[in-house]
């Protein structure tokens, strides 16, 4: 369970970062 948070943390991050990049 706390390993599905830490991936789901780490996607988010690198979606955001993917948004900042687009914009």
């Amino acid at each position: 369970m706390q390993r599905l948070i830490s991936l789901s943390k780490i996607l988010f991050i690198k979606n955001f970062i993917n948004v900042d990049t687009i914009y």
